[in-house]
């Protein structure tokens, strides 16, 4: 293993030396610990992580420009035992991988654009942090702290500025999806067991599954097969595409947007009962939608309206009466479960505000989360976060939070910060859910966190 390791280090030391030489290189290193109070043995869910995120940038001339995004995290359950000897089980605690990685080729003599080749964040939607024009910023989350974090896609933008227009294009040629893994894929591998376990046990469903041949009794949620198929082809013959126009318009910013791809979160699209397999697919989806930002004052304001095209007849017929004939004597909070290809209207509106005291405040309310791919799925949402420094802004109090009206349900997560130096910074942090009994936020309860840590900037 400690060859293994030295080999590794040898390797990253090799790729960063010479990208290094004539370039900027900045980053941050934070150590963290955090844990589950909630949990029955929380001694059991102490996490242990050292992570370094490293930014490599340079201008090459005029004219070229890149960047280069290297993360390296090593991570620790103090229940976990280390086998030192064994490389395999370094490698599982061990992750080193690239964030963004692209070229920007720029002419600013006949034409004034900016062409970014490569693996970047695309962000075409106004929303702060959140947005309903999202097929190409999948949600990629291990912990409840990534929830709003999305992944790079591979492509090439070019900014055009023709006048007082701006007009952005961008190419997918490979597919992103979002990716959920770690505590939070394990939370929602919990959920979705125990939701299937509650159907189950209702009468309805033991009738249902009597009338198709099997036997209620000796059906349980891990008899349940799942199935992930290849993408459908689309009716436009590209993996991902979008185009957006603004202009500036007195103290406003006002966009069109339009993108042609696939959700990145898989759909169930198909149940076949002679296997128990439930077959799931990415859904091809358009979207036509309107930005807006500028400032009332002081205030800063944005919005986002939406208008969400699925492919039509994206869901097997069988499987949708399928899902009606469960959903006939089920309670109306249960009704979401009929997936629809219906078109629907998403957006959301926002505002933040400086006050002169150091106080700080953001509030959005948004109508179709990210992960909502469905007219069915839908919910609103109020999204804020407020702040206040103390001593010079050395001692920030932070309150992150998200209150879903729809499915009555928050998430709350306080924060205390200190800056120790210019370059080094301290913090305790808090993440709570609740909610109406039997909600997902009320499931989720007993994975609230309590984390600490310390961040380097260099």
């Amino acid at each position: 293993m400690k060859k293994r390791f030295l080999t590794g280090l040898l390797a990253l030391t090799l790729i960063i030396a010479p990208l290094s030489i004539a370039a900027d290189v900045s980053g941050t290193w934070e150590n963290k610990l955090k844990f589950e109070p909630k949990n029955d043995t929380p001694e059991d869910t102490v996490l242990l992580s050292s992570g370094l995120d490293l930014d490599i940038t340079n201008d090459v001339n005029d004219n070229i420009f890149w960047k280069l995004n290297l993360k390296a995290e090593v991570e620790k359950l103090t229940s976990d035992e280390w086998e030192l000897d064994d490389s395999y089980d370094f490698e599982d605690k061990f992750t080193f991988s690239s964030d963004e990685a692209y070229v920007v080729l720029s002419a600013h003599e006949a034409i004034y654009a900016d062409a970014y080749i490569g693996k970047q964040h695309v962000k075409l939607g106004s929303g702060d942090g959140i947005t309903t024009l999202g097929l190409f910023e999948p949600i990629k989350a291990n912990t409840l702290d990534d929830i709003t974090s999305s992944a790079p896609v591979w492509g090439t933008k070019l900014v055009w500025y023709p006048g007082d227009f701006t007009v952005t294009g961008f190419y997918q040629p490979i597919f992103t999806p979002a990716k959920v893994g770690g505590e939070l894929a394990n939370a929602a591998r919990s959920i979705k067991d125990d939701t299937i376990a509650e159907l189950l046990q209702q009468e309805t469903v033991w009738q249902l599954l009597a009338s198709l041949g099997l036997s209620p009794e000796n059906v349980v949620p891990g008899m349940i097969r799942y199935e992930l198929e290849p993408l459908e082809e689309k009716d436009f013959p590209i993996t991902g595409g979008a185009l957006k126009v603004s202009r500036q318009l007195s103290k406003c910013d006002l966009g069109f947007v339009y993108e042609n791809g696939y959700a990145t979160i898989p759909l169930p699209v198909n149940f076949d009962t002679m296997t128990m397999t439930l077959k799931n697919q990415y859904m091809p989806v358009q979207k036509v939608g309107a930005t807006v930002s500028g400032a009332i004052g002081d205030i800063s304001t944005w919005g986002e309206l939406t208008y969400n095209i699925p492919k039509e007849a994206f869901f097997d017929p069988e499987f949708i009466a399928l899902l009606e004939k469960l959903d006939e004597n089920l309670d109306d909070e249960d009704k979401d479960i009929v997936f629809t290809d219906e078109a629907y209207v998403s957006g959301l509106v926002g505002a933040d505000y400086f006050f002169k005291n150091g106080a700080y405040i953001n509030l959005q309310l948004i109508h179709g989360l990210p992960q909502q791919v469905t007219k069915n799925m839908l919910s609103t949402a109020l999204v804020g976060e407020t702040y206040k420094t103390f001593a010079a802004d050395r001692l920030k109090l932070d309150l992150t939070g998200i209150f879903d009206i729809t499915n009555k349900g928050r998430v709350v997560s306080p924060k205390v910060e200190f800056t120790a130096t210019p370059s080094t910074k301290v913090w305790l942090k808090g993440t709570f859910f609740g909610g109406d009994e039997d909600t997902v936020y009320d499931k989720l309860k007993d994975n609230a966190q309590i984390s600490c840590g310390a961040t380097v900037v260099f």
